[in-house]
């Protein structure tokens, strides 16, 4: 069974309320995912699966797209067995294996609908939404973890630049032009523009999904559209509510003049390859 009938049949199975079942087959196409990126026995199976997972879900649930790719750490944690553990452990100890290995959850966690409709395939809103929750009890109580993670991991599945051949898309990453030092490029940019570095790689994967022609051939709001294109498709995270939350557009929205020139730098700057 291939990743792309994996997730077909996850998505068929959400819909008919089938909800462990569903997310039982979505983990199971995260670890082959995980294998297309460390092949067996570059990685042992635990540690494949949380680096390919932290890496995509940084930059879905938190918009951080600073190196490395694969990290075991997502910034996004919960306590779980009486410690604080990142998600990517618990998907796997607590999920992955017990499904995978016992064919039930463990005991400590849960997994339940708080949208007031656990009916039909979960469907994230935009922004955080309550991702999970704790509850006290005799058994010394239980993490509870959303049906929207069935929505979550499929796109952490479907854009992953490993997996495209399944799905019939195209992925690219920037490249500096000759005689441009990235290290020194970056360093600089970000003092002339007085960002982070978690915003230096949010501009460049903008500007990297856009492409550089496009971003020197067109206005601002023909750009603001079409990230509010690629968001909707799940191409890119809301990048636009980050640039705002981060004071990189005015309050109606609209593209700074410091914030049009530091996009249009990086696009003079870069060029896009095919990954």
């Amino acid at each position: 069974m291939s990743i792309h009938q994996q997730v077909n049949d996850a998505i068929f199975l959400a819909e008919h309320n089938r909800h462990v079942g569903a997310f039982t087959l979505i983990l199971l196409a995260i670890g082959a995912s995980a294998r297309k990126v460390f092949p067996e026995g570059t990685k042992k199976d635990h540690l494949a699966f949380k680096l390919f997972l932290g890496g995509r879900l940084r930059r879905i649930l938190l918009y951080d797209y600073q190196p490395p790719e694969y990290s075991l750490s997502t910034g996004f944690t919960c306590v779980v067995g009486g410690k604080e553990t990142d998600i990517t452990d618990i998907l796997y100890k607590y999920f992955r294996c017990s499904l995978a290995h016992e064919g039930k959850l463990a005991t400590e966690v849960k997994f339940n609908s708080s949208q007031g409709n656990p009916n039909g395939y979960p469907q994230r809103p935009r922004g955080m939404a309550q991702l999970a929750s704790w509850s006290e009890g005799e058994d010394g109580g239980k993490l509870t973890l959303d049906h929207i993670w069935i929505d979550i991991l499929l796109e952490v599945i479907f854009h992953a630049p490993c997996n495209a051949s399944e799905f019939g898309l195209s992925y690219f990453t920037l490249v500096p032009m000759q005689c441009i030092d990235e290290s020194d490029f970056q360093q600089s940019f970000m003092i002339n523009y007085e960002i982070s570095p978690r915003m230096y790689y949010l501009l460049k994967e903008i500007v990297c999904e856009l492409s550089p022609n496009f971003v020197l051939g067109n206005s601002e709001s023909i750009w603001r559209s079409e990230l509010e294109r690629l968001s909707e498709s799940r191409r890119i995270s809301d990048a636009l509510a980050e640039l705002s939350r981060n004071k990189l557009l005015t309050s109606h929205g609209e593209f700074l003049p410091n914030t049009i020139n530091a996009l249009q730098e990086i696009a003079h700057s870069f060029e896009r390859v095919p990954i």
